[in-house]
Protein backbone atom coordinates (compact mmCIF):
# COMPACT_ATOMS: atom_id res chain seq x y z
CA UNK A 1 0.00 0.00 0.00
CA UNK A 2 1.42 3.40 -0.94
CA UNK A 3 1.77 6.23 1.56
CA UNK A 4 -0.96 8.09 -0.33
CA UNK A 5 -3.39 5.18 0.01
CA UNK A 6 -2.47 4.59 3.66
CA UNK A 7 -3.10 8.24 4.48
CA UNK A 8 -6.48 8.07 2.71
CA UNK A 9 -7.44 5.05 4.81
CA UNK A 10 -6.43 6.77 8.03
CA UNK A 11 -8.16 10.00 7.07
CA UNK A 12 -11.41 8.17 6.44
CA UNK A 13 -11.63 7.37 10.16
CA UNK A 14 -12.30 11.04 10.94
CA UNK A 15 -15.80 11.98 9.82
CA UNK A 16 -17.89 15.10 10.22
CA UNK A 17 -21.12 13.45 9.14
CA UNK A 18 -21.61 9.71 9.55
CA UNK A 19 -24.66 7.56 8.87
CA UNK A 20 -24.52 4.86 11.55
CA UNK A 21 -26.58 1.70 11.28
CA UNK A 22 -27.15 1.87 15.01
CA UNK A 23 -27.34 5.09 16.99
CA UNK A 24 -27.63 5.78 20.69
CA UNK A 25 -29.11 9.25 20.18
CA UNK A 26 -28.21 12.72 18.95
CA UNK A 27 -26.06 15.64 20.11
CA UNK A 28 -26.76 19.30 19.40
CA UNK A 29 -24.06 21.97 19.65
CA UNK A 30 -23.60 25.67 19.00
CA UNK A 31 -21.20 28.59 19.48
CA UNK A 32 -19.96 29.07 23.02
CA UNK A 33 -20.28 32.45 24.76
CA UNK A 34 -17.36 34.67 23.76
CA UNK A 35 -14.71 35.02 26.44
CA UNK A 36 -11.19 36.40 26.29
CA UNK A 37 -8.58 33.98 27.56
CA UNK A 38 -5.61 35.51 29.40
CA UNK A 39 -2.29 35.46 27.59
CA UNK A 40 0.00 32.67 28.74
CA UNK A 41 3.64 33.82 29.11
CA UNK A 42 6.38 31.58 27.78
CA UNK A 43 8.48 30.34 30.74
CA UNK A 44 12.15 31.32 30.70
CA UNK A 45 13.34 27.68 30.88
CA UNK A 46 11.42 26.99 27.66
CA UNK A 47 13.36 29.76 25.86
CA UNK A 48 16.66 28.16 26.88
CA UNK A 49 15.65 25.01 24.99
CA UNK A 50 15.90 26.83 21.65
CA UNK A 51 19.70 27.31 21.56
CA UNK A 52 20.13 23.83 23.07
CA UNK A 53 18.07 22.35 20.23
CA UNK A 54 20.16 24.22 17.63
CA UNK A 55 23.39 22.94 19.22
CA UNK A 56 22.10 19.34 19.19
CA UNK A 57 21.10 19.69 15.54
CA UNK A 58 24.60 20.87 14.58
CA UNK A 59 26.26 18.02 16.48
CA UNK A 60 23.90 15.50 14.89
CA UNK A 61 24.59 16.82 11.39
CA UNK A 62 28.37 16.60 11.83
CA UNK A 63 28.11 13.07 13.26
CA UNK A 64 25.99 11.76 10.40
CA UNK A 65 28.57 12.98 7.87
CA UNK A 66 31.15 10.61 9.34
CA UNK A 67 31.76 6.97 8.20
CA UNK A 68 29.62 5.60 11.02
CA UNK A 69 26.81 8.05 10.31
CA UNK A 70 24.56 5.69 8.38
CA UNK A 71 24.82 2.98 10.98
CA UNK A 72 24.08 5.47 13.73
CA UNK A 73 21.12 6.82 11.75
CA UNK A 74 19.70 3.30 11.34
CA UNK A 75 19.97 2.67 15.07
CA UNK A 76 18.27 5.98 15.80
CA UNK A 77 15.42 5.24 13.37
CA UNK A 78 14.96 1.76 14.85
CA UNK A 79 14.83 3.17 18.37
CA UNK A 80 12.40 5.88 17.35
CA UNK A 81 10.16 3.33 15.64
CA UNK A 82 10.08 1.04 18.67
CA UNK A 83 9.38 3.99 20.96
CA UNK A 84 6.51 5.22 18.80
CA UNK A 85 5.06 1.69 18.60
CA UNK A 86 5.15 1.35 22.39
CA UNK A 87 3.52 4.73 22.87
CA UNK A 88 0.88 3.94 20.26
CA UNK A 89 -0.04 0.64 21.90
CA UNK A 90 -0.97 2.51 25.07
CA UNK A 91 -3.87 4.13 23.25
CA UNK A 92 -5.28 1.27 21.17
CA UNK A 93 -8.85 1.64 22.54
CA UNK A 94 -8.82 5.35 21.75
CA UNK A 95 -7.41 4.71 18.29
CA UNK A 96 -10.13 2.18 17.49
CA UNK A 97 -12.90 4.49 18.62
CA UNK A 98 -14.95 6.35 16.04
CA UNK A 99 -13.94 9.97 15.57
CA UNK A 100 -16.63 12.58 14.97
CA UNK A 101 -15.99 16.21 14.17
CA UNK A 102 -17.97 19.26 15.24
CA UNK A 103 -16.90 21.30 12.22
CA UNK A 104 -19.67 23.89 11.91
CA UNK A 105 -18.92 27.10 13.86
CA UNK A 106 -22.64 27.95 13.73
CA UNK A 107 -23.64 24.68 15.41
CA UNK A 108 -25.59 21.63 14.30
CA UNK A 109 -26.77 18.12 15.17
CA UNK A 110 -24.87 14.83 14.90
CA UNK A 111 -25.91 11.21 15.44
CA UNK A 112 -24.12 9.36 18.21
CA UNK A 113 -23.09 5.74 17.58
CA UNK A 114 -23.45 2.95 20.11
CA UNK A 115 -19.73 2.22 19.72
CA UNK A 116 -17.13 4.31 21.61
CA UNK A 117 -16.52 7.63 19.87
CA UNK A 118 -14.41 10.74 20.32
CA UNK A 119 -16.17 14.04 19.60
CA UNK A 120 -13.63 16.64 18.47
CA UNK A 121 -14.15 20.38 17.94
CA UNK A 122 -12.56 21.22 14.57
CA UNK A 123 -14.66 24.33 13.88
CA UNK A 124 -11.94 26.81 14.79
CA UNK A 125 -14.08 28.44 17.50
CA UNK A 126 -15.22 27.46 20.98
CA UNK A 127 -18.43 25.39 20.94
CA UNK A 128 -20.97 24.62 23.64
CA UNK A 129 -22.63 21.21 23.71
CA UNK A 130 -26.39 21.39 23.88
CA UNK A 131 -28.85 18.55 24.37
CA UNK A 132 -27.75 14.92 24.36
CA UNK A 133 -30.91 13.03 23.38
CA UNK A 134 -29.97 9.49 24.35
CA UNK A 135 -32.25 6.47 24.08
CA UNK A 136 -33.60 5.47 27.48
CA UNK A 137 -32.15 2.00 27.02
CA UNK A 138 -28.58 3.34 26.81
CA UNK A 139 -26.29 4.03 29.76
CA UNK A 140 -22.96 5.85 29.54
CA UNK A 141 -19.72 3.92 30.04
CA UNK A 142 -17.40 6.84 29.25
CA UNK A 143 -15.08 8.04 32.06
CA UNK A 144 -16.67 10.92 33.96
CA UNK A 145 -13.56 13.03 33.40
CA UNK A 146 -13.80 12.89 29.60
CA UNK A 147 -17.44 12.17 28.76
CA UNK A 148 -19.51 14.59 26.70
CA UNK A 149 -22.18 16.38 28.73
CA UNK A 150 -24.78 19.05 28.10
CA UNK A 151 -23.41 22.61 28.51
CA UNK A 152 -19.81 21.39 28.19
CA UNK A 153 -17.65 23.96 26.36
CA UNK A 154 -15.06 22.59 23.96
CA UNK A 155 -12.36 24.97 22.84
CA UNK A 156 -11.14 24.53 19.28
CA UNK A 157 -9.07 21.33 19.14
CA UNK A 158 -10.53 19.89 22.34
CA UNK A 159 -12.58 16.69 22.46
CA UNK A 160 -14.81 14.62 24.71
CA UNK A 161 -15.90 10.98 24.65
CA UNK A 162 -19.16 9.06 24.32
CA UNK A 163 -19.54 5.35 25.01
CA UNK A 164 -23.00 3.87 25.54
CA UNK A 165 -24.24 0.43 26.50
CA UNK A 166 -27.56 0.03 24.66
CA UNK A 167 -29.76 -3.01 25.19
CA UNK A 168 -33.33 -4.18 25.76
CA UNK A 169 -33.87 -6.41 28.79
CA UNK A 170 -36.11 -9.49 28.63
CA UNK A 171 -37.30 -11.69 31.49
CA UNK A 172 -39.92 -14.13 32.70
CA UNK A 173 -41.98 -12.89 35.63
CA UNK A 174 -41.19 -14.45 38.98
CA UNK A 175 -44.94 -14.39 39.70
CA UNK A 176 -47.53 -16.70 38.18
CA UNK A 177 -50.96 -15.59 37.01
CA UNK A 178 -53.96 -17.27 35.45
CA UNK A 179 -55.39 -16.30 32.07
CA UNK A 180 -57.45 -13.45 33.51
CA UNK A 181 -54.75 -10.85 32.96
CA UNK A 182 -56.94 -7.81 32.44
CA UNK A 183 -56.28 -7.86 28.71
CA UNK A 184 -53.03 -6.78 27.09
CA UNK A 185 -52.90 -3.60 29.18
CA UNK A 186 -53.17 -5.62 32.38
CA UNK A 187 -50.41 -7.97 31.24
CA UNK A 188 -48.15 -5.03 30.41
CA UNK A 189 -48.81 -3.55 33.85
CA UNK A 190 -47.69 -6.81 35.46
CA UNK A 191 -44.41 -6.67 33.52
CA UNK A 192 -43.89 -3.05 34.53
CA UNK A 193 -44.57 -3.77 38.19
CA UNK A 194 -42.14 -6.68 38.20
CA UNK A 195 -39.44 -4.57 36.50
CA UNK A 196 -39.94 -1.77 39.04
CA UNK A 197 -39.79 -4.19 41.97
CA UNK A 198 -36.49 -5.58 40.67
CA UNK A 199 -35.04 -2.09 40.16
CA UNK A 200 -34.63 -2.49 36.41
CA UNK A 201 -34.03 0.58 34.26
CA UNK A 202 -37.12 2.18 32.67
CA UNK A 203 -39.68 -0.05 34.44
CA UNK A 204 -42.59 1.74 32.76
CA UNK A 205 -41.20 0.76 29.37
CA UNK A 206 -41.97 -2.98 29.44
CA UNK A 207 -44.62 -4.96 27.59
CA UNK A 208 -45.65 -8.60 27.68
CA UNK A 209 -44.91 -10.88 24.72
CA UNK A 210 -48.64 -11.40 24.34
CA UNK A 211 -51.22 -10.98 21.59
CA UNK A 212 -54.99 -11.17 21.45
CA UNK A 213 -57.48 -11.65 18.63
CA UNK A 214 -57.19 -8.01 17.50
CA UNK A 215 -53.65 -6.83 18.31
CA UNK A 216 -50.38 -8.73 17.92
CA UNK A 217 -46.91 -8.30 19.37
CA UNK A 218 -45.73 -7.20 15.92
CA UNK A 219 -48.31 -4.40 16.05
CA UNK A 220 -47.60 -3.10 19.54
CA UNK A 221 -43.89 -3.67 20.15
CA UNK A 222 -41.16 -1.12 19.38
CA UNK A 223 -38.87 -2.65 16.78
CA UNK A 224 -35.51 -2.16 18.44
CA UNK A 225 -32.12 -2.00 16.75
CA UNK A 226 -30.45 -2.91 20.06
CA UNK A 227 -29.73 -6.40 21.42
CA UNK A 228 -32.37 -8.16 23.53
CA UNK A 229 -30.54 -9.36 26.64
CA UNK A 230 -31.61 -11.73 29.42
CA UNK A 231 -31.20 -10.60 33.02
CA UNK A 232 -28.19 -12.91 33.37
CA UNK A 233 -26.43 -10.91 30.63
CA UNK A 234 -26.86 -13.42 27.78
CA UNK A 235 -27.97 -11.97 24.44
CA UNK A 236 -31.22 -13.57 23.29
CA UNK A 237 -31.36 -11.79 19.91
CA UNK A 238 -29.24 -9.10 18.28
CA UNK A 239 -32.13 -6.85 17.21
CA UNK A 240 -35.82 -6.93 16.19
CA UNK A 241 -35.18 -8.77 12.92
CA UNK A 242 -33.09 -11.35 14.72
CA UNK A 243 -35.80 -11.66 17.36
CA UNK A 244 -38.34 -12.66 14.73
CA UNK A 245 -35.94 -15.15 13.18
CA UNK A 246 -36.18 -17.47 16.16
CA UNK A 247 -38.90 -19.17 14.13
CA UNK A 248 -37.78 -22.62 13.05
CA UNK A 249 -38.28 -24.37 9.76
CA UNK A 250 -41.06 -26.74 10.78
CA UNK A 251 -39.89 -29.24 8.17
CA UNK A 252 -36.57 -29.44 10.01
CA UNK A 253 -37.71 -28.79 13.60
CA UNK A 254 -34.36 -27.43 14.71
CA UNK A 255 -34.16 -24.71 17.34
CA UNK A 256 -32.53 -21.50 16.15
CA UNK A 257 -29.05 -21.30 17.75
CA UNK A 258 -29.11 -17.48 17.85
CA UNK A 259 -31.97 -17.37 20.37
CA UNK A 260 -30.91 -18.83 23.72
CA UNK A 261 -33.87 -19.77 25.88
CA UNK A 262 -35.26 -17.04 28.11
CA UNK A 263 -35.33 -18.74 31.50
CA UNK A 264 -34.43 -16.00 34.00
CA UNK A 265 -36.76 -13.73 35.93
CA UNK A 266 -36.56 -10.00 36.64
CA UNK A 267 -34.07 -10.63 39.48
CA UNK A 268 -31.76 -12.73 37.34
CA UNK A 269 -32.91 -15.94 39.04
CA UNK A 270 -33.41 -19.15 37.07
CA UNK A 271 -37.05 -19.98 36.25
CA UNK A 272 -37.91 -23.68 35.95
CA UNK A 273 -40.14 -24.69 33.07
CA UNK A 274 -43.77 -25.55 33.72
CA UNK A 275 -43.27 -28.53 31.47
CA UNK A 276 -40.79 -30.17 29.14
CA UNK A 277 -41.36 -32.11 25.97
CA UNK A 278 -39.03 -34.40 24.10
CA UNK A 279 -38.68 -33.63 20.40
CA UNK A 280 -36.46 -34.77 17.56
CA UNK A 281 -34.74 -32.92 14.75
CA UNK A 282 -34.65 -34.10 11.14
CA UNK A 283 -31.58 -36.24 11.86
CA UNK A 284 -33.37 -38.08 14.65
CA UNK A 285 -31.49 -36.33 17.45
CA UNK A 286 -33.59 -35.81 20.55
CA UNK A 287 -33.76 -32.50 22.37
CA UNK A 288 -35.88 -31.12 25.18
CA UNK A 289 -38.20 -28.16 24.72
CA UNK A 290 -39.07 -26.14 27.83
CA UNK A 291 -42.45 -24.42 27.93
CA UNK A 292 -44.14 -22.17 30.41
CA UNK A 293 -45.61 -18.69 29.75
CA UNK A 294 -48.79 -17.26 28.26
CA UNK A 295 -48.24 -16.08 24.71
CA UNK A 296 -50.82 -16.62 21.88
CA UNK A 297 -48.06 -15.29 19.65
CA UNK A 298 -46.24 -16.91 16.75
CA UNK A 299 -42.44 -16.58 16.57
CA UNK A 300 -42.85 -13.84 13.94
CA UNK A 301 -44.82 -11.70 16.39
CA UNK A 302 -48.24 -12.26 14.82
CA UNK A 303 -51.31 -13.55 16.66
CA UNK A 304 -52.03 -17.28 16.51
CA UNK A 305 -54.63 -18.61 14.08
CA UNK A 306 -56.82 -20.12 16.78
CA UNK A 307 -58.87 -19.01 19.78
CA UNK A 308 -56.44 -20.03 22.53
CA UNK A 309 -56.33 -16.59 24.16
CA UNK A 310 -58.49 -16.99 27.29
CA UNK A 311 -61.22 -14.74 25.88
CA UNK A 312 -58.59 -12.11 24.98
CA UNK A 313 -57.07 -12.57 28.45
CA UNK A 314 -60.15 -11.48 30.36
CA UNK A 315 -62.68 -13.53 32.30
CA UNK A 316 -66.31 -12.48 31.79
CA UNK A 317 -68.07 -11.74 35.06
CA UNK A 318 -70.79 -14.29 34.37
CA UNK A 319 -68.35 -17.15 33.77
CA UNK A 320 -68.48 -19.97 36.29
CA UNK A 321 -65.29 -21.69 37.38
CA UNK A 322 -66.20 -24.63 35.19
CA UNK A 323 -66.67 -22.39 32.17
CA UNK A 324 -63.37 -20.66 32.83
CA UNK A 325 -61.62 -24.02 33.29
CA UNK A 326 -62.94 -25.05 29.90
CA UNK A 327 -61.26 -22.06 28.23
CA UNK A 328 -57.71 -22.55 26.99
CA UNK A 329 -54.73 -20.30 26.39
CA UNK A 330 -51.61 -21.06 24.38
CA UNK A 331 -48.29 -21.57 26.17
CA UNK A 332 -44.96 -20.56 24.60
CA UNK A 333 -41.60 -22.34 24.69
CA UNK A 334 -38.60 -20.67 26.31
CA UNK A 335 -36.74 -20.44 22.99
CA UNK A 336 -39.76 -18.80 21.30
CA UNK A 337 -39.04 -21.06 18.35
CA UNK A 338 -42.33 -22.98 18.43
CA UNK A 339 -40.46 -26.22 18.00
CA UNK A 340 -43.67 -28.05 18.85
CA UNK A 341 -47.26 -27.71 17.82
CA UNK A 342 -49.25 -25.27 19.96
CA UNK A 343 -49.25 -26.11 23.67
CA UNK A 344 -52.46 -25.25 25.51
CA UNK A 345 -53.40 -24.88 29.15
CA UNK A 346 -56.61 -24.20 31.00
CA UNK A 347 -57.19 -20.51 31.64
CA UNK A 348 -57.45 -21.29 35.36
CA UNK A 349 -53.85 -22.56 35.30
CA UNK A 350 -51.06 -20.22 36.31
CA UNK A 351 -48.02 -19.28 34.25
CA UNK A 352 -45.43 -16.48 34.03
CA UNK A 353 -45.41 -13.70 31.47
CA UNK A 354 -42.53 -13.02 29.10
CA UNK A 355 -41.60 -9.32 29.34
CA UNK A 356 -39.64 -7.17 26.89
CA UNK A 357 -38.23 -3.69 27.38
CA UNK A 358 -39.41 -1.35 24.63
Amino acid sequence: MSIKHAWAAISSLTLSSVAFAQTSGTLTYGPAPVSSAPAVPVPIPSLLLIPLAVLMAVIGYRTLRGPQGRKLLSVMLLGAGLTLSALGSLNIPQALASMLELDNPEGGVINLPIVPAEISNTSGVALKLGTLSIDRSCTSKAPSTTQCESDLILESGESCAVDYDCKKVVFLTSTLQDGNLGGLAGADAICQNRAADAGLQNPDNYKAWLSDSAVSVADRFAQSEYPYVRTDGTVHANDWDDLLNCEVDLSQIVLAPNCPEIEYDEYGEFVPALGTFLNQDSAGNSFTVKVGYWDYTAPNGESEFNTLNCNDWTRPQDFTDAQWDAQDGSIGDFGRARALSVIRASCSAEAPLLCFEQ
